[in-house]
């Protein structure tokens, strides 16, 4: 990894307007993505817009650092490990290196994922407290899809991102990894797809006054 003080000198030597800097932070930043992940952190880094659907589980962007750890320590089987620890930092990290950007972030997710618990009550009502909070602070759009208005969400996990006027590209997740579809046509079909979900989900008001029902009906949350 090249050492930071002669990056910045090299910058200033070929007049790059700190050029390198960037890279080198950007290769900083990539160390504990998962290879599979690069690309796709990278481009959300770049978009303008964020469109999310998610039927099983919080949308890493919006995951607290306690519920990233209990759905990776599941996943690797081991709770206390540097892996664990740089891949909670890397993805609870993720939202807030948006914030000079400014992306619409738009979810949908399916009122099971609310209802499933991942580690102990007290992980739930912080993560539900925290995305009702972000919602009602319109730093990200958030609607709860009902479940028995589900039929429509009945697919994979998959996200649009508009990069700029002309190019938007989608990701489908799967169990080891995603997949990028950026040929229009598969990319007009999620945003289509995603549209469709939106219109059967409960409005975004109504959606934070849900989310916050559920928080304390299941996990004991009392505003």
């Amino acid at each position: 990894m090249p050492n930071q003080d002669i990056v910045e000198q090299l910058d200033a030597v070929l007049s790059t307007g700190g050029a390198l800097t960037r890279l080198r932070n950007e290769l900083v930043n990539r160390r504990d993505v998962p290879e599979w992940f690069r690309d796709e952190i990278l481009m959300e880094r770049r978009a303008h817009e964020i469109r999310h659907y998610q039927p099983l589980v919080v949308p890493g962007l919006l995951q607290t650092e306690d519920y990233a750890r209990a759905l990776i320590a599941a996943r690797l089987g081991r709770s206390n490990s540097e892996r664990v620890r740089n891949l909670v930092k890397t993805r609870t990290e993720r939202l807030g290196r948006l914030a000079q950007t400014e992306p619409l972030l738009w979810f949908v997710i399916r009122q099971a994922v609310f209802e499933q618990p991942v580690g102990i009550p007290a992980v739930m009502q912080h993560q539900l407290d925290e995305i009702a909070r972000q919602a009602e602070e319109e730093r990200i759009r958030v609607q709860v899809l009902p479940s028995e208005r589900g039929a429509v969400g009945l697919c994979d996990a998959f996200r649009v991102m508009t990069l700029n006027e002309t190019q938007t590209v989608a990701f489908v997740e799967h169990t080891v990894g995603s997949t990028l579809f950026d040929a229009p046509e598969r990319v007009n079909e999620l945003s289509r797809l995603f549209g469709f979900i939106s219109a059967e989900a409960v409005s975004p008001a109504e959606s934070i006054i849900l989310i916050r029902r559920i928080n304390k009906e299941r996990y004991g949350h009392v505003d």
